[in-house]
């Protein structure tokens, strides 16, 4: 009716509710970004994602432990060997992802080091004492009320 998707998602209530955290941050003409957002926000939790999805499967093989489904104890030994191995496989990523952010933490240069550290210029602001002499009118004025010379 109006050919654009921006009203329809700022005009729908149902629909703002819904899914608005998802767009109201971004201008109306912008409606488009949510979807690289999205992307990004995946990439970028893809280590949470998957560390959510090895508990899930644990919790998994962790019920089958308790015998709930009443398998047999050879099911019970394979489901034990599966998650032995999937969590050293998942144990030693997490390990090999550590070991090379630790060294891309020692031996890459620190990017704050190509800007030039900020002077302590706090004395410029102060005003200039060259223009004052030992002897002011004031210091005249006391010496001559205490009877100095």
């Amino acid at each position: 009716m109006h050919h654009n998707p921006a009203y329809i998602l700022f005009s729908d209530p149902q629909a703002l509710n819904k899914w608005g955290f998802l767009y109201v941050q971004f201008r109306a003409t912008a409606y488009y970004f949510i979807l690289p957002t999205l992307g990004y926000i995946l990439k970028t939790n893809s280590f949470n994602i998957a560390i959510c999805a090895m508990n899930f499967v644990n919790s998994i093989f962790l019920m089958i432990f308790t015998e709930v489904f009443n398998q047999p104890p050879l099911v019970t030994g394979v489901v034990g060997l599966a998650l032995w191995i999937t969590n050293a496989v998942f144990a030693l990523i997490l390990l090999l992802m550590l070991i090379v952010s630790t060294i891309f933490v020692f031996f890459r240069e620190n990017p704050d080091g190509r800007y030039q550290i900020m002077a302590d210029d706090r004395t410029s602001f102060m005003k200039s004492q060259t223009h004052l002499t030992t002897t002011t009118e004031l210091d005249a004025l006391a010496a001559t009320a205490r009877g100095d010379k």
